[in-house]
């Protein structure tokens, strides 16, 4: 004989499961570290792989699974910020690093924040493992990654932060413009240092070319390779286009022809 459940204690039942499911995430939560803050690297404690940067500090902002990573680096263009966000748990967090797509999965692994990330690079896809380590009494944040770029072996790099005062994190200073960073500079004069930067990862994705199509590799000022003078001519002529009949927006730019060749399409495919 069948026994009915009444209402009231299927009710009971409900709602004592979910008491069970928010107090193990509750548990979960508070065990989780909270990197919030500023921190500056110490470099006689890290290590990195090719040119050290100079001055490197990073804020971090986490509420509950929201994470936010600002990066802000000295460079001779001036300071160079990237910012990465993140939910924690997700496998489908996506931000650029270089002006490339980067997808990653992100989750608290042994007490670290584990970051695991495939970018599509301008010269392959790169795999990243990151892990960020809080010490046990809050004032060290260490940063453990390793990279791969296809078939290349892989660079390590561990970086010790130290926290900071918030007031260490100033306003950002203005960024220098490109002729004062760099050599004959034509068709980028008065504009920012780091656009040129961005304007060249373009210029390749969308020729599915490499820095060497144009320039001559050491001695990027020289104007030896007819490519970079028609590169330039291009660049004034998608301006001018830009500037007649789109109020100056940015809608035709190399892409608009080339769709990732040297030559520009002609007809659809």
């Amino acid at each position: 004989m069948r026994t009915l459940i009444h209402p009231i204690w299927k009710f009971r039942y409900v709602l004592f499961a979910l008491t069970a499911l928010w107090a193990v995430q509750a548990i979960s939560q508070e065990s989780a570290p909270n990197l919030s803050g500023i921190w500056k690297w110490n470099p006689d404690k890290s290590h990195v792989s090719g040119r050290p940067s100079s001055n490197r500090r990073i804020k971090v902002e986490q509420q509950g699974s929201d994470l936010t990573i600002t990066t802000r680096v000295m460079t001779m263009a001036g300071e160079d910020f990237q910012k990465f966000h993140y939910a924690i748990g997700s496998d489908n967090n996506t931000n650029q690093m270089m002006g490339a797509p980067l997808k990653s999965k992100v989750q608290w692994k042994d007490g670290a924040l584990a970051v695991e990330s495939v970018a599509s690079m301008d010269n392959g896809e790169m795999r990243r493992s990151e892990t960020w380590a809080l010490s046990s009494d809050g004032q060290t944040l260490t940063y453990h990654a390793s990279s791969v770029m296809g078939d290349r072996p892989p660079r390590e790099d561990t970086i010790v932060y130290e926290k900071q005062p918030d007031a260490d994190w100033e306003p950002p200073q203005p960024p220098k413009m490109a002729e004062e960073v760099y050599k004959n500079i034509q068709v980028f004069n008065g504009k920012p240092a780091p656009q040129l930067m961005d304007a060249m990862h373009s210029f390749t994705r969308s020729l599915g070319v490499k820095c060497d199509f144009c320039h001559v590799e050491g001695a990027f000022d020289k104007d030896e390779k007819e490519e970079k003078v028609t590169a330039r001519r291009m660049i004034l002529m998608a301006r001018k286009i830009n500037a007649d009949n789109f109020d100056g927006h940015m809608r035709v730019t190399c892409w608009t022809c080339h769709r990732g060749a040297t030559e520009p399409e002609s007809k659809a495919k």
